[in-house]
């Protein structure tokens, strides 16, 4: 069972949806083996039919709605950490580095530093 609920998945019970696959997994073999009888087909195409059946199996819906959820949560945060990477480093990358250096000089002047290292270097 998914530890998700099963509102956030529309209402459907995984272990339902299961079964149900399980039980239109075996139709399905069972209608693919009556082709191969009846004549309808040749043996090629239902191996064939069978290995299609075997790679859209899926053995454990749970799991499969867990990896789902994982990979679109990873995929959001990503998003958000790019968006607010973005906007965060927008304005560094709109000064040129000239600008942040005569920035630096300018609050170095402002906050009194130019004079206490003009005393420091006599």
């Amino acid at each position: 069972m998914s530890w998700i609920p099963a509102f956030l998945l529309g209402g459907v019970d995984v272990d339902e949806e299961q079964k149900r696959q399980q039980e239109l997994d075996a139709q399905l073999a069972a209608l693919n083996r009556s082709r191969l009888d009846a004549g309808i087909w040749d043996q090629n195409t239902y191996d064939q039919a069978n290995a299609h059946l075997e790679a859209s199996r899926i053995d454990d819906v749970s799991g499969e709605v867990d990896n789902a959820f994982q990979v679109g949560w990873n995929e959001g945060v990503d998003n958000i950490r790019g968006t607010a990477g973005a906007i965060i480093g927008t304005p560094f990358r709109l000064i040129p580095p000239i600008g942040w250096a005569i920035l630096v000089v300018a609050l170095l002047v402002y906050m009194g530093g130019w004079a206490r290292l003009k005393n420091m270097l006599k």
